[in-house]
């Protein structure tokens, strides 16, 4: 296996209160991860912790270079106020921007955007004027811009209708299978388990193999042992069955 993400009793706290305790896992080139968790639970956390913009305050984690990772926010560029291209959002994900792009920057550029199922006629365009979508499809076009080794989705379907969420599905499942490895942080539990081949369930600790078991509404762990709950009720994880 080749690993390239590991955490080790990774803890995080702010104003001694923990945002994340004793988190320990690994992943392996080509791992297709759903991350499920409440609100406040700390998979942006988690995420920033990635990305090497957030700082653990206990334990150790080694992950890939920034440059190889691409990451689509929760929150994202939608509410800038000054009008932007497709393009120029785009090109903001390139790891050495410059202000006049090369003929290969260009033609990168083209590229994910083809992937994304969008054409050369949106480069233009006034990305706020897009549809929820479409500028999604462009944030993934740009996380993709320097071929990442990991992609990190932090709920990235707010506002986005159905067709375009099961293209978007295909085009994370065509890069899992070219070896990209993956983490999708979602509500959607039922999604996760039917999608991704490991699901860890966050919150504040971690769990892994004990959670929803697609399309029934059940607790499943490793043990084998399972019962049925209503969704409402539907909890992150179940380790205890005595």
């Amino acid at each position: 296996m080749n690993t390239i993400l590991e955490f080790n009793k990774v803890t995080v706290k702010k104003s001694k209160t923990n945002i994340l305790k004793d988190i320990s896992f690994t992943l392996n080139r080509g791992d297709y991860v759903g991350l499920i968790g409440p609100n406040g639970a700390g998979k942006t956390t988690l995420l920033k912790l990635i990305l090497g913009v957030e700082k653990n305050t206990e334990g150790s984690l080694s992950a890939p270079s920034p440059s190889k990772i691409g990451y689509v926010p929760q929150k994202n560029v939608h509410n800038l106020t000054s009008p932007i291209s497709v393009q120029e959002v785009i090109r903001t994900g390139l790891n050495h921007s410059t202000f006049f792009l090369s003929s290969k920057n260009k033609q990168e550029i083209k590229s994910v955007l083809k992937r994304v199922g969008l054409n050369p006629d949106f480069l233009h365009r006034n990305f706020q004027k897009l549809s929820g979508g479409q500028q999604q499809r462009v944030l993934i076009a740009r996380s993709l811009i320097n071929r990442p080794m990991l992609l990190l989705f932090d709920e990235p379907f707010n506002g986005v209708d159905l067709p375009t969420q099961n293209k978007i599905y295909t085009l994370l499942e065509k890069l899992n299978q070219e070896g990209v490895t993956i983490i999708f942080v979602s509500h959607d539990i039922n999604t996760i388990t039917e999608k991704c081949n490991r699901v860890l369930c966050l919150d504040k600790t971690l769990h892994e193999g004990c959670h929803p078991v697609y399309p029934e509404f059940k607790t499943k762990c490793d043990h084998g042992q399972t019962r049925s709950i209503q969704q409402s009720q539907l909890p992150i994880h179940h380790h205890n069955h005595s």
